[in-house]
């Protein structure tokens, strides 16, 4: 019994993995090209990072707090995170990839997405007050 259920699973195992290969034609080619022989227009850009300023103004006041301060990228890829004291002003220069628009700042229980403008980030801790 075990002879033909081993038989049977072979010969199975045999019709069911051949295949006919496809016979493709060839391509051809041009010779292979250098890098040096690419033609590439002035104006391409081949950075693919770029430098942003990212500036924090504190919040003055007489009880110190200080939490860690971590800025990431929206995919949560962090490019910064210290110990930062809110009473003071910081400014750090941070390096990002190209195509990233906004920048993600922790601190605490704070969570600000911030946009990329002409190379310049900005936060304030202190609060906007808007009259009603």
């Amino acid at each position: 019994m075990k002879n033909k259920l081993f038989f049977l699973l072979a010969g199975t195992l045999l019709f069911t993995s051949c295949a006919k290969d496809l016979d493709f034609p060839d391509i051809k080619t041009d010779a292979s090209v250098s890098i040096d022989e690419l033609k590439v227009s002035d104006t391409f850009s081949w950075n693919t990072a770029t430098s942003v300023n990212f500036s924090i103004e504190g919040l003055p006041g007489s009880v110190p707090v200080s939490s860690t301060l971590k800025i990431s990228l929206p995919d949560g890829s962090v490019v910064y995170n210290r110990m930062h004291l809110m009473s003071n002003n910081l400014t750090v220069d941070l390096t990002i990839p190209s195509d990233v628009t906004t920048l993600v700042l922790t601190y605490g229980s704070i969570r600000e997405e911030l946009k990329v403008l002409n190379g310049k980030v900005a936060y304030s801790f202190i609060p906007v007050v808007t009259e009603e």
